[in-house]
């Protein structure tokens, strides 16, 4: 078991707990169009998708998606 020693979530999977870790580090991804912040860049691709609308592979995913910031300005 790995155990989380900032606020003691406990995981089966060493990989878990590094992506949980993420969280604790004030690492984020924003979405380029509505600035919303995500700690894990799957969780930011997975909104773009459903809350934009944008398909995966584009040149608009890809603005929205750019770690640290986005699209802003455009």
């Amino acid at each position: 078991m790995f155990n989380c020693v900032l606020c003691e979530k406990v995981y089966v999977h060493k990989r878990d707990l590094n992506r949980h870790a993420k969280i604790h580090g004030g690492s984020t991804n924003s979405c380029g169009i509505c600035l919303m912040t995500f700690t894990q860049r799957n969780n930011l691709s997975i909104h773009v998708q459903n809350r934009h609308k944008i398909a995966k592979n584009t040149p608009e995913f890809r603005d929205a998606v750019r770690v640290g910031g986005g699209a802003m300005g455009k």
